[in-house]
């Protein structure tokens, strides 16, 4: 079906219509450009704005500026806040309100959101107040469902000569891709820094379920089961976003491969990879609910697995947004979530089977002096090095080109830190050699990460006391 156009939009190709053709040269030369194509087939007499000819010079000029500007613009004109806009606000309008939204009053167009911006437009308009916002939450019906989008925003009166208010200008940059990075790097943050406490594997799936509840924006709901030893049976190990009693405790990996209603979990212990439900609403009861009534209507079953046979510890099942499209950066976020989850549980099983005494980070490090227990407890020097790289790896922590001492947070006074501080760093830099190679750090980590700067700052502690 075609999609509808602007009020007084020609329907027919070919010729302009006789209040197109009386608009002239002057506006022709005005309207350039894809959004000012489709301006000039517009019989704005049809609108609220009037003919073209009755326009103000105000209007005309604000139009100016919006048109030939590079910066997403929209003009609200009026008292029913007509909206005119420049070729950089399309991409913020998305389908389902371009080409629609020309000339239309912004409560039509905007109403999902009319409750957040209408006050800001309406103090603009009739008491003549700017505002400013930054990353502001604004959930979009732009592409056929309730999109979580997030913009820097400025909302500003245009006035004429004599100082009266006819619109509103406002200058908008979409920030969504920043403000939902920094929260899944948070996240994956959080994995393993309180990864690093669990003992158990029971702490480990504790910790880890606590951790993604505090993101239900890209997890609405997870759940984790673990293979039994007899690998043809998984257990829920935790589970956040759906009430525990309302999931099966126990699962037959046999039983998944034929009933329709529950996670395909032989098919992602049989292949390794992960498998996508998309019907989640029709097979599952009591999913959760998403701030705007929402519920997920997607699932991704991930392999919770370190590489090499028969490392396959369970299956992590995580809800997809209703608000997001699982593009692939949102993949990829959720397979590192994954991957953290492994990690974990690995360290977890090796410090349960690892009697107490054995060398920890700290006491691995040359710099250490004695092998004492440090915060990253008994955990083998090779079981922390494995720890250290995979979680500097998927977390995207930044590569520096200096020692590893340059991640050691300081906890003295002033830029330089105490001086036993800086004597310790010192210390680790020197060598018979100079300056160490990238691979000299604590535990022998390949590349510098949180995990390794907490083992960096405890081997130091330990060298100075």
């Amino acid at each position: 079906m075609r999609e509808r156009g602007p009020p007084g939009t020609s329907q027919q190709g070919g010729g302009l219509s006789h209040a197109q053709a009386s608009q002239g040269p002057e506006f022709g030369r005005l309207f350039a450009g894809e959004t000012a194509a489709l301006m000039r087939t517009v019989d704005w007499s049809a609108t609220p704005l009037g003919p073209v000819e009755s326009w103000p010079p105000t209007l005309w000029s604000a139009l100016s500026l919006c048109l030939g500007s590079p910066v997403p613009m929209m003009i609200w004109w009026g008292p029913e806040l007509v909206t005119l806009y420049n070729d950089a606000y399309r991409p913020i309008l998305g389908s389902r309100k371009h080409p629609r939204a020309l000339g239309r009053p912004g409560r039509e167009c905007w109403l999902e959101i009319w409750n957040v911006i209408g006050p800001m437009l309406e103090g603009a308009l009739w008491r003549g107040e700017a505002t400013f916002s930054d990353d502001l939450l604004l959930p979009l019906d732009r592409h056929g469902y309730r999109e979580e989008c997030y913009f820097t925003l400025s909302f500003s009166p245009i006035r004429d000569e004599a100082g009266r208010v006819h619109g509103v200008f406002t200058t908008a940059a979409e920030t969504t891709q920043r403000v939902l990075g920094e929260r899944r790097l948070r996240t994956l943050r959080d994995l393993a820094l309180r990864g690093m406490e669990a003992r158990t594997t029971g702490q480990a799936s504790e910790t880890a379920v606590r951790t993604l509840a505090a993101n239900p924006g890209d997890i609405p709901f997870a759940l984790l089961y673990l293979l039994e030893a007899d690998g043809k049976r998984a257990r829920l190990a935790g589970a956040t976003g759906v009430a525990p009693d309302m999931l099966p405790l126990s699962v037959t990996l046999a039983e998944t491969e034929s009933r329709g209603t529950t996670w395909p979990l032989a098919q992602v212990a049989r292949t390794g990879r992960g498998a996508q439900m998309n019907d989640l609403g029709a097979r599952f009861d009591a999913l959760p609910m998403s701030l705007w009534g929402d519920v997920p209507q997607s699932g991704l079953v991930l392999p919770v697995a370190r590489p090499g046979p028969g490392d396959l510890y369970g299956f992590l099942v995580l809800g997809v947004s209703p608000h997001r499209a699982l593009d692939d950066d949102y993949r990829a976020f959720l397979g590192l979530v994954a991957e953290h989850l492994a990690l974990t549980i690995a360290e977890a099983r090796a410090a349960e089977e690892e009697p107490r005494g054995t060398i920890s980070c700290r006491g691995s490090t040359p710099s250490c002096g004695k092998p004492t227990p440090g915060p990253l407890g008994s955990r083998s020097s090779a079981s922390v090095r494995r720890s250290c790289s995979a979680t500097r790896s998927s977390a995207g922590c930044p590569s520096r080109s200096s020692g590893w001492a340059s991640s050691i947070p300081r906890t003295g006074s002033g830029r330089s830190g105490s001086a036993a501080g800086r004597s310790r760093r010192g210390a680790i830099r020197s060598s018979s050699t100079g300056s160490p190679p990238r691979t000299a750090r604590p535990c022998g980590c390949t590349t510098p990460s949180t995990w390794c700067a907490t083992a960096a700052a405890a081997c130091g502690s330990s060298a100075a006391s």
